[in-house]
């Protein structure tokens, strides 16, 4: 008679973390604001991944009879003064850009929440010292400590990316020891510990999908000031090696023609205006939709 009743429970547990997920969806979609971020988002990801297929010249291919073109037909976004054509150059800077951020957002956070995970499920000594660690890196300003670790390593993406997962820990750590400091003792958790569930099941399974909440929305803004650190970084020649580009990068190369070709920092400027436009709007209406009030009010 228990297996038919385990069953049935797992069931009933499963088809109401789908219903949150759904629920969560339902809402995010529903908000118009969330709506615009994911469209923007949207065609921004969908151009920088079909980017190859969306553009006939090569981003790097210097045309000799193209210097300083302004934008027409066969080159919608004007020419740079190597006569490459930014329209190639700006989609494949925003997908250097898109990738380099979440991959170093994706390794921070995911350090920064077992880090954090950790420290507060253990508690005692070794959380104190394990937050004097956090402390002392939330000393330096993001950008300092990027810019620095940057110029220790050398100007390359990979040590961009480096940088920018080392600052976005501390916060990640932060926010999710003190989501593991406001669940470890409600009931369930002890409910779990008299069933004899172990360290890693508590925290995996029990304590992370109620916790995981404010670290979603942490994620959709730390995605959001990467691509603004990244930009910042390659504007100071510290980005991308040349011919490659990004949009920190061309947006760099333009400040010394802009009497010369005002399209030049337009295009990618406005590429990384949307971005960061989408990436915040995102944010703030998943926290909307995976809120507990919000849920209460549907």
């Amino acid at each position: 008679m228990s297996f038919p009743e385990l069953t049935y429970t797992s069931r009933r547990e499963r088809l109401v973390r789908e219903s949150m997920f759904w629920g969560s969806l339902d809402r995010l979609v529903r908000n118009p604001q969330g709506l615009l971020g994911l469209v923007i988002l949207g065609l921004l990801v969908g151009a920088a991944i079909f980017a190859p297929l969306l553009t006939w010249h090569e981003p790097n291919i210097q045309n000799a009879s193209a210097r300083f073109m302004p934008p027409s037909l066969e080159h919608p976004f004007g020419t740079d003064e190597l006569r490459r054509d930014l329209y190639s150059r700006t989609l494949f800077g925003l997908r250097v850009s898109l990738a380099l951020s979440l991959t170093s957002v994706t390794i921070g956070s995911t350090i920064g929440i077992m880090f954090g995970f950790f420290a507060g499920y253990v508690g005692g000594w070794v959380d104190a010292v394990m937050m004097r660690l956090i402390d002392a890196l939330l000393a330096f300003p993001g950008l300092l400590s990027a810019l620095a670790i940057v110029t220790i390593l050398g100007p390359s993406i990979r040590n961009v990316a480096i940088a920018i997962a080392f600052f976005s820990v501390p916060s990640f750590a932060r926010l999710s020891r003190a989501q593991m400091l406001a669940e470890r003792n409600k009931d369930y958790v002890a409910s779990a510990q008299a069933l004899g569930a172990g360290p890693v099941r508590i925290v995996f399974r029990h304590i992370a999908p109620n916790a995981i909440a404010p670290l979603l929305t942490q994620v959709a803004l730390f995605i959001a000031s990467a691509v603004s650190v990244s930009a910042a970084l390659s504007f100071l020649g510290l980005g991308e090696r040349a011919p490659d580009a990004s949009l920190g990068g061309l947006i760099n190369t333009a400040k010394s023609n802009l009497q010369k070709a005002w399209w030049y920092p337009t295009f990618p400027g406005l590429a990384l205006a949307l971005l960061l436009l989408s990436l915040n709007l995102l944010a703030d209406a998943v926290n909307d939709a995976i809120n507990p009030f919000a849920r209460r009010r549907a």
